[in-house]
This record gives C-alpha cells, structure tokens and sequence, in this order.
C-alpha cells in the first residue's frame, strides 16, 4: 500500500510551505534491519511565500541543509525553492539539522537549526525549526513530520564532475565556436569576434568530440541557429572547477550571458582573466561562488564593458593574494557591493576599479578602511571612475578606499 508524505508547515503571518522529513519508502520504517540508512526528504520552500517571511530582504534563491552528529559533519545538499532533496543519516541518534537560506547574489538572509532524535521508528515524531532572518527578529516555524518518502518521487544522486583547467576549456569553446573577422580602423589587423551569446545547460545530449571534464561525461558544442554553446549534465548533477579555472571565459567577446547555476567552485584557487574580454556581457550571478579557497581573481572581470548587474557581495576575500584590476574597465556598472571583501593578506589591489566610468556607489561595511591593511597606499584603483562622489584625476588611490571623512580624506565607499 503506497504510503504518502504529509508536510504541515505553521509560519508567522500565515506562511505555508517548506521541507518535510521521511524515511525512505523502499525500507519501512517497521523493518529497520533491511535499512542501509535512514532517510528523510526535504520539501523546499517556494520563491512567491518567502517575502512575508524575510521582510524586505530578496527572496530566497537557494537552500543549504546540514546534518552533524557531535559536531562532526555527516551529510548535506543544496537545492532550489519547490525542490525536492533528500538526506540520509547512518544510524539512529540524536543530529543536528541546519537549514541556511540564500538570496540570489549569495548573501545568507535567514538560518535555523534543531536538535532532534532520528529514529527507524518514526513516524508522527514532529520537530519545529525557526528560520531566523538576520537583523530583525521575525521569522516562520517549520514543523517537519518523519513519514515514510513517497514512492513517485525518485531520488536522483547528485554527481560531481571534475572539469578541465580553465585554460583548456577556453581553448575547447573558442575551437566550437565560429569567429567573425573585422578589420581593424587602420586595416592593418583583422579581430576575431566568436558568435556565439549564450552558454548554458541542454536538456538533451548530442554526439560531439568535446568535453568540459577529464573524464569526457560532459560535452559541449555549438548551435549555430541559437548562437548558443550548450553542455549537458544530468539532473541535479554539478560542475566541478578546476583549481586552476583562470581564463575559463575569456575573450569570448560576445557572450551575452553565462549559465553559472551548476558550478561548483569549492576547490578553485585561481580565477584570473576567468570572465576578462567578455565586452557583451550584460549579467553575471556568482553570488553562489564558494570562493573560500580562492587565492587569486587579477582581472577577474576586466572589460566587462556592458555588464549592469555584478553581485559579488558574497566572495570570501580572505585567502586572496591578488585582485589587481578585478573590475576594470566595467565601464556600464553603476555600483557594487564590497562589504564582505577581507584586506588581511594584504593583496595586490592595482587598478582594482581603474575605468569603471559609471560607477556611483562602491558599498562597504561600516568600519571599512583598506589603508590599515594595504602596504602601498598610494597605488591607484580608482583612475577613471569619474561619477564616484567628489572624483578628481588626482583622488585616484587606495588613501581614498574609506567611508567618510578620514584624515581630511572623503572616501569614495558608501555605507551599505
């Protein structure tokens, strides 16, 4: 007899929806000792409930849910509101449940967690956990059921893919994709301008001799209709980068967007040039980078001359060496948000905004003063950002990397 899943979620100011807990439905919980482990799915909530919840914050992109024992790490997943997801756990006992909700450039808006006793024998056990936004003191319950997991909802395992280096899979994506000549102003040189706009995820896989990762699972072409290049992975299946990805995109010059979404980046170190020369780009989303590891991003950016929308709010900076011209020549950005950036390696910060010409607000946290950590401060970062608060040619260098008036200095940060 095919059991169901019941979800029942109580939320502050009526919110429904969220995840539900079960065990799985090929092993009942009444025969334990056929159990390989205990199961449990997780039912997301969906983007249109979050706004009550999170009051004016953005609306949650992304789950993160964790399980420890003891402090000790046992399993988790990320998934996208409405998804479903599921867990296991390896034996009965008492775990740790976190749930970290994400908006969409990265930022953590809301968390909650719960002691709990998971058993083989659950079945009407009800746990509560509060998911916290941050700053203001509202939030919404989530009671969570263990019951047995429906059998029409498949578990898909998610796998990794380890990619190439970043340098390779630029080479393969310039070999696919067709290039148009133009003459330079004097006739001298003829530049190469590839098709393709788009680079995103297909739905269907074709034959092709290339591949994006070392073990030849992902491949990619070219559709010359669509000026498109694809790749294909199956469901919740991730991209795996490179530690070296620099280079990963660069000079793809009239890429429009960047299918970002299945990227895994916790292991990258090196993300030079990574999206450098991409003059067509409009809209980039790496807020959900893990960039923990990350020792170098030099020129990440650079001349990304039509890109209007970069949230980089969530990078962690603290292991980077080098971001010497990171956002040059950004020259349509009309802000960014660097509160989260961390100055203590004291990194290369040459040129860092140098030609970002519609740059207005560069937001920072409160205390931000990158002279206290920065050796040579009289470096410039700021050459050309004519429409940043009281510019001048001369005002240029990192003395001015501050919010407010400091030493006779007005800084061009602002205040987030």
């Amino acid at each position: 007899m095919k059991k169901t899943m019941f979800i029942a979620v109580m939320a502050i100011m009526a919110l429904l929806t969220v995840f539900t807990g079960c065990n799985n439905a090929a092993n009942p919980v009444y025969e334990p000792e056929q159990q390989d482990g205990l199961a449990f799915v997780l039912k997301l909530p969906e983007r249109p409930n979050q706004r009550a919840a999170y009051y004016d914050q953005s609306d949650a992109e992304w789950y993160e849910i964790q399980i420890r024992q003891n402090d000790n790490f046992i399993n988790s997943t990320r998934g996208q509101p409405g998804e479903i997801v599921r867990l296991e756990v390896p034996r009965e006992g008492w775990y740790t449940i976190s749930v970290y909700a994400y908006n969409y450039n990265g930022t953590l808006i809301a968390e909650g967690y719960k002691e709990t006793y998971i058993s083989a024998s659950d079945g009407e056990l009800v746990i509560t956990i509060m998911i916290n936004p941050r700053k203001k003191q509202i939030g919404f319950y989530i009671e969570i059921i263990w019951a047995p997991a429906p059998d029409d909802e498949p578990y898909n395992e998610t796998i990794g893919h380890p990619l190439r280096s970043g340098s390779e899979i630029n080479d393969i994506l310039k070999t696919i994709t067709p290039c148009e000549y133009i003459e330079t102003t004097d006739g001298k040189d003829k530049l190469c301008f590839y098709l393709a706009e788009r680079f995103t995820r297909s739905e269907q896989p074709i034959n092709t001799n290339y591949y994006l990762d070392m073990n030849n699972n992902v491949p990619v072409w070219y559709e010359a209709e669509n000026k498109t290049i694809y790749y294909y992975i199956q469901g919740n299946d991730s991209l795996v980068l490179n530690p070296d990805s620099s280079y990963m995109f660069e000079g793809l010059n009239r890429l429009k967007s960047i299918d970002v979404d299945q990227f895994n980046t916790e292991s990258v170190q090196y993300m030079d040039y990574m999206f450098a020369n991409c003059e067509s780009l409009t809209y980039l989303n790496p807020g959900h980078f893990n960039t923990q590891n990350v020792r170098s991003m030099n020129c990440m950016f650079m001349n990304c001359k039509s890109i209007t929308k970069l949230p980089v709010d969530g990078f962690d900076t603290e292991k980077v060496l080098d971001m010497s011209y990171m956002f040059a020549g950004c020259e349509s950005l009309p802000h960014i948000d660097i509160s989260n950036f961390e100055m203590y390696q004291n990194p290369k910060i040459y040129g860092m905004f140098n030609n970002c010409s519609n740059l207005e607000f560069i937001y920072a946290r409160p205390d931000t003063d990158w002279c206290k950590y920065i050796n040579d401060i009289d470096i410039g970062i700021f050459f050309g950002c004519i429409r940043l608060p009281n510019y001048t040619d001369e005002k240029t260098s990192v003395r001015y990397a501050h919010i407010g008036n400091y030493n006779d200095c007005i800084g061009y940060f602002t205040e987030r």
